[in-house]
Parts: structure tokens; C-alpha cells; sequence
């Protein structure tokens, strides 16, 4: 019979000797530095993109841009960089301790800790290959928090930003003392509004905002002169109540509680007149008494030039502050017109106010129905308090807030509304041969501060510094791996075929061969029962070196015949 089918034949061809060529150049890890100078230099692109993106808006960092999206770029580059560079390191390593000598289970547990975190704990459970195994949870640790680290240094802020400029705007503070309208009537008793000045009522009745032509500022702050007033305001008691019956007539009695009115005031010690408006206030301040005096207070505005810290955004202006107490009042303007009246602007705010704020609240005495309330106007039941629970007077405890700074404020509002429609009326900037005149909007040119909020990136430089310390401890351990690369006489790696190799049958001087220590652990055991068995045996120091036939071989260290490789030998 012939043979077997399949069979094949196995050729062992001779080969020529390899020289071993140590040296710091020859054998330099050219792929381990490069990839971990490479990664290194991932960390520097992060903490560049970091600081640079420091204080700028993130409309200038957008879509692939983003520092979060750019650091995931570099952490994910950098750790790749270094895994490459681990373990080329772990090769170095490996075999520059061969070359040594090691006991021999550190040849598992080096490559058990140079392969995975588990191995380096395990590793070092067991006091073996404690470099590699320290690198290795090194290395894992920046990889795992390199890039959220890196992430949580980079975070979005809003910040306010002060930018100052000019600007022009539409706004006079010299609105003439008949712009608001006339008084026709011989008694001058009624008002005729000019179209100016009726605009402007309806726009504060509807509150609609106050918008300047051709102001183009978003949230800017600024100080503007414009029409206003100088006001004064004194306080007396006035007005004697009397809710009890004791000492009335049979007719029936009558008591006021609350009055406001607003009146023009004529100083005739001023040459010519001077017009104010006069706003009066009295009202019931105590539930407790059933009669008294009732507060009262008087408050006289005269048309000024007032300096209003204002707030300008897409065109409208407001105020900054809420309070008329916190203008600041120059010199008076022209308020006289005529006494009466004829051409003044007085006249038509006065007349504004009386309708709006004019009101009485007053209570009369109806026999069997106890006290009864008559009450005239808005604000005798807007700023009535109702819901006073104080003890007091058994017939009315009723007693009303003091509406004078609303009052004011509403004024204070309206002129600054006459401001700007009268800038708009103009003023004449030229007259010519005919004398026919040409007219312009009156503009002033005032200083402002815009305040732009805005979205931008902010380093935190702590959390970056963190970052940059863990970054460097999975490189900067790494190289402390190559150490001895000069040593090495060729190109290593960890391939079973070339770790077979070194553990070949070969022998030293005749004796046995390391290998015989492992295949004493049985053709079935695992790598982890292999290196306990090998311990058990007593973990004899082997050393990857010359043995017979000029092998390079793993063998027992103490051979006498076992030598170390030099450079050019032929093995």
C-alpha cells in the first residue's frame, strides 16, 4: 500500500546567522518616541484649543469647531498614540530584563501586566514585574480620565461687556412754553392740545414705548439732558375729619378723607411770571381715630432742564431708575407764556393732570344708614386701603396710600415723551434772501456705554492644570520603559513564534533546559497555573543570552557556558 493520503513532508532548511548590532541609533524605538511624542503633542493641541477659545464667543468656535468636539478629537488621537507607544515600550522591557535576568515567572507576569489592567493588579498582588505593571495602570489612567478632565477645563459663561461710543439723539431739552397748545377762550379756561403734545398723551395712555428716530443701540446706558422738572414738596396737616355724630346739626354732615388735585401755581415775586404745576395731595393715614387732621402734601413742578440716566435698546428709551429722585436738576426754563394762559405748555400738562389725577373721596352721615361713601376719580379708589385690620374708629376704617410719587413719576414720564416730539418739530438751521426757512430735527451728540451679554468659553486653569498632570503620567511613565533600548541587538517583539524561539530545546553545557521547568506544568495548563507551577519549582533566574551552538536561548543564569551577546556576533 501506498501512503497515507494528506501526508506531507516537513522541510527544516538551515540559516545563515544573523550579526547582533546593538546601539543607541540602530536600535532606537523609532515607532514607540514617535507615537509618544505624538500623543504628547495631542496634549498640547488640547491645551492650546483651551486657551485660546478663553474669552471668545462660541459663535467664533461653532459646528466641528467646538473645543468639547476638538478636545474628543485630541483625547481620542492621544490615547491611541500611547497605546502604541506602551507597548513598544512593554517589548523594550520585556526583553532588555531578559537580557539581565529575571526569575523566570516574571516572563508571564511581565506580559501579563504589560497586556491588560487586571494583569498589572494581579501582577502586583504577587510582587512581580512591578515596572511594567505600574506603567500599565499609569497609562490606563490618563487614558480613561484624560479626555473628561480635559472637557470639564473648557466650560460656556455669559460675560458683560462695557463698550463705550456716541451717539445722536433726537432729544431736546428745550420744549418752548406754548409748544404744548393754546387756550383760546378770552376766559382761558379751556385747552386746545397741539397735535405734538396730543400724540404724546396718547402714546402714555396706551404705554406705548418711547422711541427716539435713528437711535440704533442695543442695550446701551447713557446720561441725556432733556425737559423735566424742578420740584419742590412741602408736608402739613390740613382738612379736620369727624366720623362721630356727637355735635352735628340734624342736617346731615359731611367729612373728606382723601383729595388730590393738580393746579398751576403763579410766583408773582418773579419778573416775568413764573408757572408751575401745583399737585396736592390730603388723606386719612390712621384707621385708629374717628377724627383728626388728615396728612396732606404739596409738591410745585417747574419745567427744568433734567439730566435722566436712560437705557436705550433697538431704538426705545427708558428710564434706568424708577424714581424721579434720582435725576439731577439743572437750570429752570421759560414757563411763563401768558398769565392766563393764551400759549402754555403748563397750562396743557395741568390740564392732562387734572383729568387724570383730580380725585375726592369723601363720607356723609345718612341717619339710620350709618356713614356712606361718595367718591369721586381714580385715585381715591386705587390707593384706598380697604383691608386695614387695625381696631379702630367703628364708623370707617378706611385709610389710603400717598399716590404723590406716581403722580410725579407719570410727569416725570410725559416730559420726557415732550422731549423727543419736540426734537422732532426741529429747529431752524437756516434762513435765506427770501426768508423762507429750513429746518432740521434738533439732535444731540451724547457719550454712551452698551452692555452686550454674551456667550463665551472660559478656561478653568485649575481643573486644566489637573488635566495636564494626569495627561503626563501615562507618557512620562512610558519612557521610563525604554530604558536600555542601546542593549537590544535586533528588532523584539512579543510573537510566540519568536518567544517559542528563545525558549527553544536548546541547552546550556549539556543540562537541562528552561523549558524543562514548564513543560513539568503539564501540556494542558493555563498561563496562570504555569507560573505557579514554575514558582513552586523554586523560580529559578534564567537570562536571555548565548548558549551552545551559539543560539541565542532562555537558560538557567548560573550556566557557566551561558554569555552574554556582543556586538557583530554571529548567532
Amino acid at each position: 500500500m501506498g501512503s497515507a493520503a494528506g501526508a506531507s513532508t516537513v522541510v527544516f532548511p538551515e540559516e545563515n546567522g544573523r550579526k547582533w548590532k546593538p546601539g543607541f541609533l540602530s536600535q532606537f524605538p523609532l515607532i514607540g518616541f514617535g507615537a509618544l511624542a505624538l500623543s504628547l503633542c495631542c496634549t498640547a493641541a488640547a491645551i492650546a484649543i483651551i486657551l485660546l477659545s478663553d474669552g471668545r464667543p462660541t459663535s467664533e468656535w461653532s459646528g466641528n469647531r467646538q473645543p468639547g468636539v476638538l478636545l474628543a478629537y485630541t483625547s481620542t488621537l492621544a490615547n491611541g498614540l500611547l497605546g502604541i507607544a506602551f507597548a513598544e515600550a512593554v517589548v523594550v522591557a520585556f526583553w532588555t530584563q531578559a537580557l539581565r535576568g529575571v526569575p523566570m515567572s516574571n516572563f508571564h507576569f511581565n506580559w501579563a501586566g504589560g497586556t491588560s489592567v487586571i494583569g498589572a493588579v494581579m501582577a502586583l498582588g504577587n510582587g512581580r514585574a512591578l515596572l511594567i505593571s505600574t506603567v500599565s495602570i499609569l497609562v490606563a489612567i490618563t487614558t480613561l480620565l484624560r479626555g473628561p478632565l480635559m472637557q470639564r477645563a473648557s466650560f460656556v459663561q455669559t460675560d458683560v461687556l462695557s463698550i463705550p461710543g456716541n451717539i445722536d439723539m433726537q432729544v431736546t431739552y428745550n420744549v418752548s412754553a406754548d409748544w404744548a397748545g393754546i387756550s383760546p377762550d378770552r376766559g382761558h379756561t379751556f385747552m386746545v392740545f397741539s397735535s405734538g403734545y396730543a400724540k404724546v398723551v396718547r402714546e402714555f395712555q396706551a404705554r406705548s414705548p418711547i422711541q427716539v428716530p435713528g437711535a440704533s443701540c442695543d442695550n446701551c446706558s447713557l446720561t441725556l439732558p432733556a425737559f423735566g422738572f424742578s420740584i419742590e414738596c412741602r408736608e402739613f396737616q390740613a382738612g379736620r375729619y369727624n366720623l362721630t355724630t356727637d355735635g352735628f346739626p340734624s342736617i346731615q354732615p359731611n367729612a373728606t378723607l382723601f383729595q388730590s388735585q393738580v393746579s398751576r401755581h403763579f410766583d408773582e415775586s418773579m419778573t416775568p411770571v413764573k408757572q408751575s404745576l401745583n399737585i396736592t395731595v390730603m388723606r386719612r393715614t390712621d384707621p385708629v381715630p374717628c377724627e383728626g387732621l388728615l396728612a396732606a402734601q404739596t409738591c410745585l413742578l417747574t419745567p427744568a432742564r433734567v439730566t435722566y440716566q436712560l437705557s436705550l435698546n433697538a431704538g426705545n428709551v427708558s428710564f434706568k431708575a424708577d424714581s424721579w429722585r434720582n435725576d439731577s436738576v439743572g437750570t429752570l426754563l421759560d414757563s411763563t407764556g401768558n398769565r392766563a394762559g393764551i400759549s402754555a405748555t403748563v397750562f396743557a400738562l395741568q390740564v392732562f393732570g387734572s383729568h387724570q389725577y383730580d380725585s375726592n373721596s369723601s363720607t356723609f352721615f345718612g341717619g339710620g344708614a350709618g356713614w356712606m361713601p361718595n367718591t369721586y376719580g381714580l385715585l381715591a379708589n386705587t390707593y384706598a386701603n380697604h383691608d386695614s385690620k387695625a381696631d379702630g374708629c367703628a364708623y370707617s376704617r378706611d385709610v389710603y396710600n400717598d399716590p404723590m410719587d406716581d403722580i410725579i413719576n407719570a410727569y416725570r414720564e410725559i416730559a420726557l415723551r415732550m422731549s423727543v416730539a419736540a426734537a422732532a418739530d426741529g429747529h431752524v438751521v437756516s434762513t435765506d434772501d427770501r426768508g423762507i426757512t429750513t429746518s432740521a430735527p434738533y439732535s444731540q451728540n451724547v457719550p454712551y456705554t452698551s452692555e452686550l451679554v454674551r456667550v463665551q468659553y472660559a478656561a478653568d486653569r485649575g481643573n486644566l492644570a489637573v488635566a495636564v498632570i494626569i495627561s503626563l503620567l501615562g507618557p512620562v511613565a512610558t519612557l521610563g520603559l525604554f530604558w536600555g533600548w542601546w542593549k537590544l541587538g535586533r528588532t523584539f517583539s512579543l510573537s510566540p513564534l519568536e518567544v517559542a524561539n528563545a525558549f527553544s530545546t536548546g541547552t546550556v553545557g549539556g543540562g537541562h533546559s528552561a523549558v524543562d521547568v514548564v513543560v513539568g506544568g503539564g501540556s494542558n495548563a493555563s498561563a496562570r497555573e504555569l507560573a505557579k507551577h514554575v514558582r513552586n519549582s523554586g523560580d529559578p533566574v534564567v537570562r536571555y543570552g548565548v548558549g551552545d551552538a551559539n543560539r541565542l536561548v532562555v537558560a538557567f543564569s548560573g550556566a557557566e557556558s551561558l554569555k552574554a551577546p556582543k556586538a557583530n556576533d554571529v548567532l
